[in-house]
């Protein structure tokens, strides 16, 4: 066979094989098919990416305080900050105690004609009421007060500045007080039992540890009704009666010499002294005990009343 017949068959070959070559390429291209939203919404595909990158996210996920809470948390914060400064240095204060007299003192009540003790011993309890003021003396431990400089007694305090006004309360600052009271004492002989001036250390905010001088009304024997009593006493012991009494301690009013002493002659029923048997002495002593101050400048002043909250407020 010649060489002119093979080349027909070499160009239909060539070409079969040409158009097998472009049918394999042709299959393995990947097929996109768009689909036209229904609603005329865009379709899902980058332009829908781009609106995405278009709108970006909050990124301040905090949700902002609106303002009429703002202003209400500045009313709070500063009606709380004027109570805390506005704090009174001036109170009332409660208070129970004990009043320590001097060895010898005895207080009489006059029972239907008949002497008798009040109370035994030195040290009898104590009601107190009265008012307290606070002092500028500061406190004597170095971690309280307010930055700056001050003079305690020989030594110089150096309290370091720092982000708050002052350390502690003003209890706790200024912990001193000087206090005047009337003291009232359970079955004395007189009900207002006299009255205390003295000093106290607040050891809590409602709690001071006072100490004070008290001046104390007592009953005792008048001079003229003991030497009449010494003198009836002396008479009758030479009878054999009123052995327990002592005519020298009644004239000298010694402790308890006058307890259970009738004030009349058991045989005439007359009076022994024309005047009164008691007479009033005042005598000087020490009160010791605890107090309950009781700021009371709401009384005095009207204060600022709590800001009313937003459900409260009218609209």
């Amino acid at each position: 066979m010649s060489v002119a017949s093979w080349l027909p068959r070499i160009a239909i070959g060539t070409a079969m094989l040409l158009s097998l070559t472009m049918s394999l390429s042709a299959q393995q291209q990947p097929t996109t098919t768009t689909t036209a939203p229904a609603n005329g919404q865009q379709p899902q595909g980058d332009s829908g990416k781009n609106t995405a990158e278009q709108t970006p996210p909050n990124q301040n996920n905090s949700t902002a305080v609106p303002a009429g809470v703002q202003k209400d948390l500045a009313d709070i914060k500063k009606y709380l900050a004027d109570q805390k400064s506005s704090e009174s240095d001036f109170s009332l204060v409660l208070g129970i105690g004990s009043l320590i007299l001097a060895p010898g003192v005895t207080d009489y009540t006059n029972q239907s004609n008949v002497l008798a003790t009040a109370n035994l011993g030195k040290a009898t309890p104590q009601l107190l009421t009265g008012v307290s003021f606070r002092t500028r003396i500061p406190s004597l431990f170095t971690r309280f007060g307010c930055p700056g400089t001050q003079k305690l007694g020989k030594d110089t305090i150096e309290r370091p500045a720092h982000t708050g006004d002052c350390y502690g309360e003003v209890w706790q600052r200024n912990p001193w007080n000087t206090f005047v009271s009337l003291k009232f004492s359970p079955g004395a002989s007189n009900p207002i039992n006299g009255y205390v001036l003295g000093g106290s250390l607040s050891l809590a905010h409602y709690m001071d540890f006072v100490v004070g001088f008290a001046l104390t009304p007592v009953s005792e024997p008048s001079p003229g009704f003991r030497v009449v009593a010494s003198q009836f006493v002396t008479a009758e012991q030479k009878q054999g009666l009123y052995m327990n009494f002592n005519p020298t301690a009644m004239l000298n009013n010694s402790q308890n010499a006058f307890d259970g002493f009738p004030t009349t002659n058991p045989s005439t029923g007359a009076l022994l002294y024309p005047g009164n048997p008691l007479a009033t002495h005042y005598r000087g002593g020490v009160v010791i005990g605890v107090s309950l101050p009781i700021a009371f400048s709401a009384f005095l002043k009207g204060g600022a009343s709590p800001p009313a909250s937003p459900s409260t407020k009218a609209p």
